[in-house]
């Protein structure tokens, strides 16, 4: 009778460590998040923006880990529109990023150039804290901070400086 109570309590005693033991490693593995990362040379890529803006990505290189793309020597084009930059980060989800390095924005008639600048793909705009230099015919415009609204072309710049030939 001892011996069966003494087997009773031993697998009772076993099978509560082997229960910890299986809760434990279920929770450490569900911690480890997948992560997907993988690279590619020469892309195109099409993204749409709410008043059905059509961008086309090209970049010569692409490195995407999640839901970020990290592009070097980028293009964004619509059929009027043209951003170039030496890098971008965009994030597939939002359609929110950054261009960095020579940003040139082409437009019906538009020219500008900056540094680097916030982008967003689904509202059609370019904006950014740093110093910004725009053409329009013959006029130029320099400033520091802007807006640039694609659809219809709207164009904020603050600390405007204006040279009219």
């Amino acid at each position: 009778m001892i011996r069966i109570v003494f087997f009773s309590v031993f697998f009772l005693a076993l099978s509560a460590f082997v229960n910890s033991y299986v809760k434990k490693t279920y929770e450490s593995i569900s911690k480890v998040k997948s992560s997907t990362e993988s690279s590619a040379e020469g892309i195109s890529i099409k993204a749409y923006g709410k008043s059905g803006i059509e961008w086309t990505i090209t970049g010569r290189y692409l490195y995407i880990k999640g839901s970020r793309l990290e592009l070097k020597d980028a293009v964004f084009r619509t059929d009027k529109e043209e951003i170039r930059a030496k890098s971008s980060t965009i994030d597939r989800d939002t359609l929110k990023g950054l261009v960095e390095g020579g940003v040139k924005l082409t437009g019906e008639g538009l020219y500008t150039e900056t540094q680097g600048a916030n982008l967003d793909l689904k509202e059609g705009k370019i904006y950014g804290s740093g110093e910004v230099h725009l053409k329009e015919g013959n006029k130029e415009t320099w400033g520091k901070g802007f807006i640039i609204y694609l659809r219809p072309t709207k164009v904020i710049i603050e600390n405007a400086k204006v040279r009219i030939e």
